[in-house]
């Protein structure tokens, strides 16, 4: 009497050895290419691009193995392994986007957005958070799965369901993230661009091609735009097909729509200077912080000018402020009396009372030796 045996790969759409084959042997190009660009210039994100090529390979590997021996195809263990591990390769994936628009923009040299949904987009560790969420009701969902017949059982149904609306808010967040910079970087001349433009008109033709951004840095925005749109393309697909079992493992919807955009996404990746230095980071960041307290101080002296114009009024005798440059016997004076200290310029008013903001400005300027 014969025993029926359950071809767990063929129940999950697993058919095509030469196309699973193909994706691996191309990952194993892009993770030696990834691998030797991580080393030439150590940035995190070339470490994660090569750590997702290696996971693809993996998983692309297992897969051409379940198509091709029915000794495997009948390993429930062996299937579930497989979607697990891809899984896993997309928050790799997503976490590589997420940080390369987050280091772009520090680059780019121009003020966040503060709007409380854009920095909370921007906070890498809730990005963090979710992602490992996301990919643990994943996992969750695959070590719950039972055979029913049909496909998998509620529970696990459930569970692939929620894991597979966090992955799609993810990409949707993600996608507005790089909207945001791309309408930052296109909405007038960055900084940086009108210094080398004008570098390029005063100085020889070599210097200027030097200075020139490289291909890479001038089209960033558009890349990125083309990989948000591609990880949507992904995930629109997954949770179109979510409730479909069937559906969402037809081998002929699921190379072009899941698995064709991470390797398009993956070939992106790898334009040139695309992905910006650990030390351009860095400045970026510190430019960052030296327009913020720019715009302290400026705030301080606009509030500064104010109490000037009312002790004005009052009869004080106190050197005014400038925008650009604020006086710093002014800062010392009104400090001082913000203090109640008496001063041989203060002498009409020895005890104005300043708002916190003013006197915040004795450690933000006042305390800087005077230019």
């Amino acid at each position: 009497m014969f025993r029926h045996v359950t071809n767990y790969a063929e129940d999950s759409g697993i058919y095509s050895v030469g196309a699973s084959l193909l994706f691996a042997a191309a990952y194993v190009l892009f993770f030696v290419l990834y691998l030797m660009m991580a080393i030439r210039r150590p940035v995190n994100i070339y470490w994660a691009l090569a750590a997702f090529c290696l996971i693809r390979i993996a998983s692309f590997t297992m897969r051409t193995v379940l198509a091709a021996s029915i000794d495997v195809a009948i390993n429930l263990d062996f299937v579930i392994g497989f979607e697990i591990i891809f899984d896993i390769g997309y928050l790799i994936l997503l976490y590589t986007s997420h940080g390369l628009v987050l280091d772009l923009e520090y680059v780019s040299s121009r003020p966040l957005s503060s709007r409380v949904i854009m920095r909370a987009i921007r906070n890498r560790h809730i990005f963090h958070v979710l992602l490992f969420i996301a990919v643990a009701l994943a996992i969750a969902a695959g070590t719950t799965v039972q055979t029913e017949g049909d496909g998998p059982n509620r529970i696990s149904n459930i569970l692939n369901i929620v894991s597979t609306v966090f992955f799609l808010v993810l990409t949707v967040l993600q996608f507005v993230q790089t909207l945001v910079y791309v309408r930052m970087e296109l909405s007038d001349l960055n900084p940086l661009t009108i210094i080398q433009l004008q570098r390029t008109q005063s100085t020889p033709s070599i210097s200027a091609m030097s200075d020139r951004p490289s291909f890479g840095r001038r089209n960033s925005t558009y890349i990125l735009l083309l990989i948000s749109l591609l990880f949507l393309l992904r995930e629109t697909f997954s949770a179109a097909t979510m409730t479909n079992w069937e559906r969402e493992n037809e081998e002929a919807l699921w190379f072009p729509f899941e698995a064709l955009p991470e390797f398009l996404a993956v070939c992106l990746y790898a334009v040139p200077n695309l992905v910006p230095s650990d030390k351009e980071i860095r400045a970026g960041k510190e430019r960052l912080r030296q327009a913020e307290r720019a715009a302290k101080a400026k705030a301080i002296v606009s509030k500064m000018n104010e109490v000037w114009t009312k002790e004005k009024e009052k009869g004080s005798k106190i050197p005014k402020f400038t925008d650009t440059a604020p006086k710093h016997d002014t800062l010392q004076v009104l400090s001082q009396n913000a203090r109640g200290q008496e001063s041989g310029t203060s002498q009409a008013h020895s005890a104005v009372t300043l708002p916190i903001e003013v006197q915040m400005c004795q450690t933000v300027i006042v305390d800087r030796p005077s230019e």
